[in-house]
Order: C-alpha cells, then structure tokens, then sequence
C-alpha cells in the first residue's frame, strides 16, 4: 500500500483547538478483542473522540468500529494504509528503554513515539508505542537525524512488509513498524 495524499482542504478550515496538546488517538499494529490479539495489515487507530475517528476514516481510509470493553470503550479505525507521514517535535519525541517482560521476566524494548498527522496536524498529537526489537535498533539513528533538524521534522511512519521462509519450507510473513526521519518540517522536496 501507500501513503495516503488525499485533497485537505476541508482539514485546513476545521477549528480543533481542544485537541491541541492532547493526545487523540493511538497507532496500533495489531487488533484486540476477545482476549487474544492478531497482526494488523494496516494501520490501526484508536481514539475516544467520533470526530477524530471521523477525520482519520476521511484521510486514511478505512472503517470504523463501535467503542467496545476490549478497546477502553475507545472507537477503532481500520485504515488502509500502511504509511502515513507525521511530524515530530524532535528528539524527545521519540523514546526507548528496556523494561522486564511481565510473564517471561526477558528484557523488552518499549517504544515510544509522540507526534501528529502531517496533512492532519490541526487534529492534535498521536502516540505510537511499541516492543519491537527492529524498531528498537534504529531509535538512536532516528533521534540523531531529528535532533540534525533543529525543530519539527517530517517523519514516515510504516508498516513494512518482511517475508521470509522457515527452515521448514513454510514462507511466512509479518509487518514490522518503521520510522524513517525524512526531512524539517515545512522544508520542501
């Protein structure tokens, strides 16, 4: 898939200043519900806030789901895409640490990342966490090439397609998160 380009002008009208430090909404890369979890192809979105969840459905694509117990009572977007561009506020924007893994007592990394919609800035900040390892490896590379910047930055959040075959002959698989820094914000090609 890729990064959803759609006409904005209808965004660049809209009045969202409640919104303007809280966090929104929350990038997911797996789906939840019934106990038990699933790999998403796409990004998914949860938000407590109709016109957030409205908003994203417009720009990425997607469906919606109704609030359930198994989300916080929290509206999910099914996009359809698998990368979205984003700003960041610079390197603190982005975080990482090892913390113990509750049932196995191993080492997790737990990532963190903090920013808004690019062609949706006005909607208010999203956060994106998660454990991957491969994630996990680039956050000092990322962190030094947004602290280059100076300030915001334009940054590609992604879910990248990774196929492989196991030593059984089974080809299997994944999406695993990305985030590549792109350039200052409001810099342009």
């Amino acid at each position: 898939m890729t990064t959803a380009v759609p006409n904005l002008d209808w965004a660049r009208d809209r009045v969202t200043e409640v919104f303007a430090d809280t966090v929104v909404g929350e990038f997911l890369t797996e789906q939840r519900g019934d106990d038990r979890s699933a790999d998403a192809s796409t990004w998914l979105v949860t938000t407590e806030f109709p016109t957030v969840a409205a908003d994203l459905t417009s720009l990425l694509g997607g469906d919606t789901t109704e609030p359930m117990a198994t989300t916080g009572g929290h509206i999910t977007v099914a996009t359809r895409t698998t990368e979205v561009l984003v700003v960041l506020d610079g390197p603190e924007a982005v975080t990482c640490a090892l913390v113990q893994h509750a049932a196995t007592r191993s080492l997790v990394p737990a990532i963190s990342v903090r920013f808004r919609l690019a062609h949706a800035y006005q909607l208010g900040a999203f956060r994106f966490q998660s454990a991957s390892w491969d994630l996990a490896e680039t956050v000092i590379d990322v962190q030094h090439a947004l602290a280059q910047t100076g300030g915001q930055s334009l940054c590609k959040l992604s879910l990248q397609l990774v196929r492989f075959t196991a030593r059984d002959g089974v080809e299997m698989a994944f999406r695993k998160p990305a985030l590549t820094a792109l350039r200052a914000y409001g810099e342009q090609n």
